[in-house]
Parts: structure tokens; sequence; C-alpha cells
């Protein structure tokens, strides 16, 4: 079991945390499921902070694995699928809650926390330190309520610059740890808070991903599909969950063999195909709606000049 404290400096500050806290303990007691951590309890007896219990997570957070063993991760095309598929699943669940989606307000890799997988050689993800319910992106498993450090701002979409939050915002945040996961990089690493707004809301930038992925570039366009300029144009987290990029073989393990090189090939192909037919689409689409404007046209001049011959 961890122990998460949350210091609170001022009798207010408390208050607003012990809130927070109830509203989160009762969401998560709603929303039990293999790819979202437990809590299991909360403890209020210190006047000074306000305690977690949570499983306890051995292998620490996603953030640390990609920084301490990057090479467990980086080049392993199956680990990379197992753990963008884990969290894919674990935001489904929570946004598919009734009356209305559970939004996460902070998916980042640090707020994921991942279990060594004996049975595939991979990981197992769990998302984590999420401010449940309360609608405003506070987070009462945050250390610090008071910051919001320029990791949060990378994941951020560019309407939530906007102070607008939805669903497809939180896949915007997935797009940008799915860059991690390929790269084991930080997302725009030493540029400044208001370099990271100009890149992402104005130049429609996104941090850099390289074109030497080998096997793992088969994740590339889903990944540019989360973090897509428009909301509307990214896919929900039940469509990344059974996406064909994120689709493990049967039996296959976390290591890539020649098997799985081969099949990513396969589906980098299908993939272009259907790249290449979307273009195709939009450009008939485009047409057709040139050739209704025109017919749109001629029928008003036709009614104009039959128009004209009754008057006569």
């Amino acid at each position: 079991m961890a122990a998460k404290k949350i210091p609170c400096l001022m009798p207010s500050e408390r208050e607003a945390v012990l809130k927070l806290c109830r509203q989160e303990f009762r969401a998560l007691q709603r929303v039990q499921h293999a790819n979202i951590v437990k809590l299991i309890g909360v403890i209020v007896d210190d006047v000074k902070s306000v305690t977690l219990l949570m499983e306890l997570a051995e292998g620490g957070s996603l953030r640390s694995l990609l920084t301490a063993h990057p090479e467990k991760v980086v080049g392993v095309l199956g680990t990379q699928r197992q753990l963008l598929r884990g969290i894919a699943v674990g935001m489904a669940f929570l946004h598919s809650q009734t009356p209305r989606p559970i939004l996460h307000h902070d998916l980042k890799t640090d707020n994921v926390l991942v279990w060594a997988d004996e049975a595939t050689g991979g990981f197992h993800p769990k998302v984590t330190d999420f401010g449940l319910a309360t609608g405003t992106g506070n987070n009462s498993m945050r250390s610090d309520m008071r910051k919001r450090g320029a990791g949060t701002l990378a994941f951020k979409a560019p309407e939530c610059f906007e102070n607008v939050f939805t669903t497809a915002s939180e896949s915007y945040a997935y797009g940008v740890v799915g860059f991690e996961v390929l790269t084991a990089q930080l997302p725009w690493e030493g540029k400044t808070e208001p370099a990271i707004m100009m890149a992402v809301v104005a130049k429609h930038e996104r941090p850099p991903l390289p074109s030497d992925l080998g096997s793992s570039g088969i994740l590339v366009p889903l990944i540019e599909r989360c973090w897509a300029q428009e909301p509307r144009d990214r896919p929900s987290f039940a469509e990344v969950a059974e996406a064909p990029e994120l689709a493990i073989p049967e039996g296959a393990s976390g290591a890539v063999g020649e098997g799985d090189a081969a099949l990513a090939d396969k589906m980098n192909a299908v993939l272009a195909m259907q790249q290449q037919l979307v273009g195709v689409m939009r450009e008939v689409g485009s047409e057709m709606r040139q050739m209704s404007s025109a017919v749109q046209a001629n029928s008003s001049m036709l009614g104009a000049l039959l128009q004209d011959e009754h008057g006569c």
C-alpha cells in the first residue's frame, strides 16, 4: 500500500482538500477497473495534511520508467502497445460513466503507474491522480494544489488555453503521452510556457517525432490523430482502444520479434492505403460540393428564365 501526503498550510486549504478528497473517493468507489489505480482510504487525523492510501505500484510512474529504463520501452513495440492500449482502456472506462463522463483533467506520464507483467515481459498501466467530478481541473491527489507546472502545460490541448475542456482534450493529452512512450523524451523540453502556448495554439506545432522509429513508427498515425488541432478530428478513447495500431497479436510478448516487425510493415502499408483513401474521399467530396453548387446555380438561372418567359 502506498501513502501520498498532501500538505495543507492554511485551514481554508485543508477544507478544500478534504472536499476534493471526499468527491474523489466516492467517485473511485464506482469506477473499479483493471487500468485505474485503487484508492483504499483517506487519513485526516493530521491537521496539517491529508494522506491518501492507494495500491502500491512497485514500478513507479510511467515517467520514472521512461527516465530510468528507456530501453525497456523505446523501440519495444509490444510493450508500447500494451502501455498505450491499457491507458486508453482505462480512460475509455472513465469517459463511459453516466450521467456524465468522468474527466481526468491531468493525463500525463507522471499520472500513469506501471506494474511489471511477467506474462508478456512488458508493463501493465493504471491511470491515477485525477480530479474527478469537480469539473474544474482541480486535483485532490496533486501534491501541491497551487502549482500547475510546465509538465502539465505540455499536455494541454489548444482549446484548453481558452478554458474549454472536454473528453477530446484528454485525447490530445494522450497523444503527448504517446510521444513520450515512443521517444522517452519530455515534451517541449527547454521551451518556456509562452513558447509552448505559441507553438500549440498559433503555429499548430507538436513535439517533434523522429523519423527513424523502426517498427514503432506504426503508432505515429494514431498519435497524430489524437493530437489533431480540432477537437472534432480526435478519436474517442473507445476508438483508440480498438485502433488497429494497438492490436497485440495473440501470444505475442512485450519484445518485438521478426513476426512483429513483419506485421508492423504490413499494417503500415494498410494504414498508408487508408490515408490515401481518405484523401481521395475528401477530393471526391469537394468535387461533389462544387457540382452541387453549379447545379443550384443553373437551377436558379433556369427558374429566372422561365419566369421571364411567363412574364412575356
